[in-house]
């Protein structure tokens, strides 16, 4: 099942940036803060603190991906963070290394949400995906259930608490992810390429590939723009057509 409330197609662009190199160099010249539990890795402040000329730029090279004139489209709020996410096991395959799928908000409207590779030479494996819920799965107390499991395994792997977890407990938050993730099928898949974005719907189910980029961290800019407003939201003017009007017109003779 999809969300209700989706009004942006996903979208991927390569050559996002003029000068990727120096967007790089410059995340890495940030101070990053650790994760509250929810997210892995660490991130920096929202870039709109740090550097707002930055991210108003960000801004609208985001909203030109769809729309050709961005000058009347705004938003309540935004924010911009460069991430830096460590593999959590060498073993490329371990459960550790694979994205927990979530979605940024639920039922919240015209939100746009995206990532922007910046680790060059990263393993394509370590893109992003975005999943649907199986059929009948949404919503059940199957759902809610498992949603609760997932936020508590994610704080125990992603913060210091992971220094305690016992092979136990480690075969355990294994379960719940494989059960999770279990309830959702691909709809879409991206490569992690270097200057590579993928936009998208907030309220779509998405996760990372993998956090195994190779031999450097994975590296991205992660943003949430909410109430995006100004002009025909793109899937709305997309989805429509006349085609049925078409084939169901009399044939000219």
């Amino acid at each position: 099942m999809r969300p209700k409330f989706t009004r942006f197609p996903t979208v991927v662009v390569d050559g996002f940036l003029s000068s990727p190199n120096a967007v790089r160099e410059y995340g890495l010249s940030l101070d990053y803060f650790p994760t509250p539990g929810y997210y892995p890795g660490q991130r920096s402040k929202n870039l709109i603190e740090v550097n707002k000329k930055f991210a108003d730029e960000l801004l609208k090279k985001v909203f030109s991906l769809y729309w050709e004139d961005t000058s009347n489209i705004s938003c309540s709020y935004c924010s911009f963070f460069f991430q830096k996410i460590p593999p959590y096991s060498e073993v490329e395959t371990d459960f550790r290394n694979f994205g927990w799928i979530h979605r940024d908000s639920v039922w919240e409207r015209n939100r746009l949400a995206g990532v922007l590779y910046l680790t060059p030479g990263a393993r394509l494996e370590s893109g992003t995906s975005v999943y649907r819920m199986k059929e009948g799965l949404e919503g059940s107390p199957v759902d809610h259930v498992a949603q609760q499991k997932v936020r508590d395994s994610k704080d125990f792997l992603f913060t210091e608490k992971s220094e305690f977890l016992t092979e136990d407990d480690l075969e355990r938050i294994k379960t719940i992810q494989n059960d999770w993730n279990g309830c959702f099928e691909t709809i879409t898949q991206v490569n992690n390429v270097y200057n590579r974005v993928i936009s998208f719907d907030g309220n779509e189910w998405h996760a990372a590939n993998n956090y195994y980029t190779g031999d450097q961290e994975r590296l991205t800019i992660v943003y949430f723009i909410d109430n995006v407003k100004g002009a025909t939201m793109p899937k709305d003017r997309v989805v429509k057509d006349n085609l049925t009007e078409i084939i169901n017109a009399p044939t000219e003779t």
